[in-house]
């Protein structure tokens, strides 16, 4: 039985590619594009869904099944929806309390914790136009704080664990926001990613949090 599962979207299988081959207790499952709304945990079980490859490829992928027998439940979605969807429908109430639904329902007996999803870059850095529409920092702000006013909100009212705060991510990097500063360096155009280095940064946060969690 592995100790903890992460749960997230392609920035989680960025940190992963800093995960020591032999510490197997540990999984983490991101997948590119993933979204808190419409999540299905029950389906991504049924289908075994396979989590996205690592950019650099030196980590195999990671099925859905192996996250199952896990004591602990890390989630940490929400980017995604903030990012290029909630400043247009703004709809973050509905989706978060799903969110937080499906969890419950279906990692049952187990001890979740959610993690404010990662903060939004100062600026929509896109591998090219178009990939997704495009809004201002202070539109996504906006709906990052209602995304975790709510995210708050229904654990609390579920009586699960607090939601680690964007603040320990902030701390954990060691920056006041995410810039130009930040980026990975390793494509030819900009992209919304941390750089390895800042990466490997949330991979200690992520190990630290476990350890503290675990019981």
């Amino acid at each position: 039985m592995s100790t903890a599962s992460i749960f997230g979207d392609c920035h989680l299988a960025r940190v992963y590619e800093h995960h020591p081959d032999d510490q197997e207790n540990i999984k983490f499952w991101g997948t590119a594009g993933a979204k808190a709304f419409g999540i299905d945990f029950e389906e991504f079980s049924k289908i075994n869904k396979i989590s996205s490859g690592t950019e650099i490829g030196n980590k195999d992928p990671v099925e859905f099944r192996e996250t199952e027998n896990s004591k602990l439940i890390v989630l940490w979605f929400g980017y995604v929806d903030i990012r290029q969807n909630l400043p247009k429908y703004k709809n973050s109430e509905v989706i978060v309390k799903d969110y937080v639904d499906n969890a419950i329902s279906f990692f049952k007996n187990k001890d979740i914790l959610f993690v404010e999803p990662l903060p939004q870059f100062d600026k929509m850095y896109l591998k090219y136009d178009g990939i997704s529409p495009e809004y201002t920092y202070e539109e996504r702000l906006a709906q990052n704080d209602e995304f975790n006013f709510y995210l708050s909100k229904y654990t609390k009212d579920a009586g699960l664990k607090t939601p680690v705060s964007q603040q320990l991510i902030f701390d954990a990097l060691g920056v006041e926001c995410l810039d130009s500063n930040v980026l990975r360096k390793i494509a030819p155009h900009p992209v919304d990613s941390l750089s390895e280095e800042y990466n490997k940064r949330l991979y200690d946060f992520f190990i630290k949090l476990i350890e503290k969690n675990i019981q």
